[in-house]
Formats: structure tokens, sequence, C-alpha cells
């Protein structure tokens, strides 16, 4: 079986993870897979070049925006070797599906991650059309895409494997010398759309909260670790880290709030493993890995249970507040 996978870029993301994470799978498959990607960090190049059969990479830009890079991709990667696979993988850009169904013939499995559906309704018309042409999808499509309700098309999520959770014993013991004792996290992109002002908000407005329930010696012990991935070319991502860490210096919370960036692999198991809470603040995400990797100790958990493997609530600081104030008071034990 051979497999191309279409991936816009390879930054640190979980986008990416789930995407090597499916690489990784298809191997222990025994599949022969092909990678094309517009952009390849340095972290993820020696990873995929070990795990692929071969690759294309490179920054493309196309004048005027009028069309995805993942369009000159497919052409790159069908003059190179032609319509020799047995099924295509896309994510993210659904627009290059009818140039790949075109150029290759085969059927498609889509990976739909990111929000954008929601965040531009305007599109709707135009996916539709594009939609059309995938013959597997990948998340809850069904609530976000009703009108291809009577399709048949199977709906798959991503799980949480091994080679995602495994950390060695060496690197644990040292990361964990670095991290409060007690602290919430927030692990997402540095990204306008995720929203992380509302954690810092939350954070600031659970202050108060807390100080009645927990002595101010605990309230010392509790931070809120902000880590994601930061693309220093990508002005939008600079900019996003650059208003967060203004916003603790505006609230007069800097000392309480860790800023990390590009976190690897093995520190966000750490992260995740000794944190007080999660702390998860995209508000149209149509699905999010963090949940899972966050849910994962509590049992495989496809979705956060409420009142059990965490706590929903809607949009908004003080919603999350009330949440946060909550936790310590159950997890704070040894205080």
């Amino acid at each position: 079986m051979r497999v191309l996978v279409c991936h816009p870029e390879f930054w640190f993301g979980g986008a990416e993870s789930v995407v090597f994470d499916a690489i990784q799978a298809f191997n222990g498959r025994n599949y022969s897979v092909y990678l094309v990607t517009g952009h390849c960090d340095s972290y993820w190049l020696d990873k995929l070049k070990n795990s692929v059969t071969e690759m294309l990479y490179g920054s493309v830009t196309m004048c005027g925006d009028w069309f995805h890079g993942m369009h000159f991709l497919a052409f790159r990667a069908w003059l190179k070797w032609g319509r020799i696979f047995d099924i295509v993988m896309l994510d993210g850009c659904p627009g290059a599906a009818p140039l790949l169904k075109l150029l290759f013939g085969k059927k498609i499995f889509y990976y739909c991650h990111f929000p954008y559906q929601l965040m531009l309704p305007n599109r709707r018309l135009i996916e539709k059309q594009l939609l059309d042409c995938f013959e597997k999808l990948v998340h809850n499509v069904n609530r976000c895409f009703p009108w291809i309700s009577n399709r048949i098309c199977s709906v798959h999520y991503p799980a949480i494997p091994i080679v995602t959770t495994q950390c060695s014993d060496a690197a644990k013991l040292e990361y964990c010398k670095t991290l409060p004792t007690n602290y919430f996290l927030s692990l997402n992109r540095y990204w306008p759309e995720k929203r992380v002002d509302i954690a810092i908000e939350a954070f600031m407005n659970a202050e108060g909260m807390l100080k009645k329930k927990i002595s101010n010696d605990v309230w010392k012990s509790i931070y809120l670790i902000i880590a994601g991935s930061v693309e220093e070319r990508i002005d939008a991502s600079v900019n996003c880290r650059d208003e967060l860490m203004k916003l603790t210096k505006l609230k007069n919370i800097e000392d309480k709030v860790i800023f990390l960036q590009n976190v690897s692999s093995e520190e966000k198991v750490q992260l995740l493993s000794r944190c007080t809470g999660v702390v998860y603040t995209p508000p149209m995400e149509h699905f999010g890995i963090t949940p899972l990797e966050g849910t994962t100790g509590c049992g495989t958990n496809e979705t956060v249970e409420n009142g059990k493997t965490g706590i929903l609530v809607d949009f908004g600081a003080e919603n999350f507040s009330d949440a946060m104030a909550k936790i310590p008071c159950l997890d704070l034990k040894q205080f």
C-alpha cells in the first residue's frame, strides 16, 4: 500500500503531531509513505526523513494568494512520482482536493483539524463543493457539514498513541526540576484564534476566589504555564506571543505566568502529567488534540466528560475562573 500524505506546513502544533503519529501507524502496517509539505522545521526534518519513503518540502508562495501552496505541491508530487498511490491523505487544505483527485485518481482521506469553517461562514458554498471530493473524513464533520450527512462517510477520531506519551525516566526527572509545584497549563499554538488571553484573564480573576479557599502560601505555589509553538516567520504568531506577554504585565501577574515556547514531545508529556489542570480556551475548534492528551491519563476518553475528567464551561473568562477555583481545592490535598 502506497500512501501520499499532504500536509500544509510542519511546525510545532497538535496537527503536526497527529499527522506524524498517523505516518508512524502507516509504517506499523508496512505501508510506503510519501510526504509533501510546504514547510518543515528542523525539529521534524530528521524524524520525517526516517519515517517516510520519500518527501518533498520547501517554502511555497503563490502570487496574489489566489491558490493555496498545496496546489503547487500536488503538481510536484505528480511530476515526481506519478500515479503510484493507493490513497491520498490530505490535511487542512480542502481546496486542493479536486486537483489531487484529478492528478492521482484515488480516494482522499481528509483530516479536518482547523476551525476556519466556523470562522468564515461565507466560504460554505465553496467548501460544500470541495467536500464532495472526499471519500473519508476525519473529525466531527457531521455537525459542521450537515449537507453531507446522507453520504456514506465514516468519521474517525485520532488517538493518543504510545509514541506520543512515552518519556524516559532520566528526561522526566531532569525536566520536572524546572516546573512549579502546582500550575494550570494552557497548551496551544501562539495564535490569535486560540484565545489564550482568556486563560490569563481567568487566572487573574481566580486569585480572589482561591484566596478565600486556600492559604496565601498555597496561592504563592500556583502558576499559569502557557506553552505553545511560535513560528518566527509568521507575524501573527509572533505578535500573539508578544501581546500575551504584554497582557500579563498589564494585569500585574507577570511573576505568576510562565511562557514556554516550542516544547518537545517529552516536555509536553511532563507538563500534562504534573499540572493541576489544563485550561483549553479555543472557542470554535472543531476538535482539539489537547483535551485528548489531557484526559489520556484518566482513561481512553475521546472528549471531556463533564464533572469526571474535566469541567465544561461556556466561553468567557468568568466561567473559566469559576472552574479554575474549584480544582486546586480538590487537587492540593498535601496542603
